[in-house]
C-alpha cells in the first residue's frame, strides 16, 4: 500500500506535479479506450473476504487488446487483455469508491491493468495452461493458469486462480485481530472469447 510522502520529499513533489499531472493524463486517455470500447467479449470477477463479509465483484471495462493465435503452434500464441479499473463493481458504491482510491487499486495513479498470456499449452481434455505476466498496480507478476475450453466453435474459455492483492501491493496485510482485515489470497475467476484474427 502506497503511504504519504515524508515531509523530506514534499518540495520534490511539487516540482514534479506538471510530470505526475502528464502521466495522470496519459493515463486517463489508456482508460478512456477501454471505456469506449464495446461490452467486453466474457467477464473478468473476483471474490475476496474477510471474518465479516465477502465482496464478490468484477471489471465492467475490459478488451482484449491484441491477439496473435497460431493453431499449428499455440505456443506461439501471444493475447494481451486490458483493464479499466475504475469500472470496479462490487454493487456497493462506497465500497466501489473506496477500492478506487489509494488505499487499494489507486486509479488516479494506475487507471488500467495489463493482463498478457503466452506458453499455451495442452493440460489435460479441453484444457491448456499458460503464463500469465500480470502488470497491476505498477507491479508485474507472473504466475501460471489453466484455462478450460467452455464453447470451442465460439472460440470460448474459462479460468479460475488465486493470486495474492499484496504482491501487488492492493490494501494493508492481512491481520489476525482485525476482523475487517482482507484475506490476503483473491479468487479471481476470467471468462471470455478470443478473436479469431489479431485486430
Amino acid at each position: 500500500m502506497h503511504r504519504i510522502l515524508p515531509a523530506a520529499l514534499a518540495a520534490a513533489f511539487t516540482l514534479l506535479l506538471p510530470v505526475a499531472a502528464r502521466a495522470d493524463e496519459a493515463g486517463a486517455k489508456a482508460a478512456a479506450t477501454v471505456a469506449a470500447d464495446a461490452t467486453p467479449p466474457g467477464s473478468i470477477r473476483f471474490v475476496a473476504q474477510n471474518k465479516v463479509a465477502t465482496a464478490d465483484g468484477q471489471f465492467r471495462r475490459w478488451k482484449v487488446a491484441s491477439a496473435k493465435i497460431d493453431e499449428g503452434h499455440p505456443e506461439n500464441s501471444e493475447v494481451e487483455v486490458v483493464v479499466d479499473l475504475a469500472s470496479i463493481d462490487t454493487a456497493n458504491q462506497k465500497r466501489d469508491d473506496h477500492l478506487r482510491n489509494p488505499d487499494f487499486f489507486d486509479t488516479a495513479r494506475f487507471p488500467t491493468a495489463t493482463a498478457r498470456l503466452r506458453g499455451f499449452r495442452p493440460a489435460g481434455p479441453d484444457r491448456f495452461a499458460v503464463d500469465v505476466e500480470l502488470d497491476l498496480h505498477g507491479t508485474k507478476k507472473s504466475f501460471p493458469m489453466e484455462f478450460r475450453v467452455t464453447d470451442r466453435a465460439a472460440r470460448r474459455y474459462a479460468a479460475e486462480t488465486k493470486i495474492r492483492r499484496t504482491d501487488f501491493g492492493i490494501g494493508a496485510p492481512y491481520s489476525s485481530l482485525n476482523p475487517l482485515s482482507i484475506d490476503e489470497e483473491v479468487v479471481l475467476r476470467v471468462e471470455g472469447t478470443v478473436p479469431a484474427t489479431a485486430p
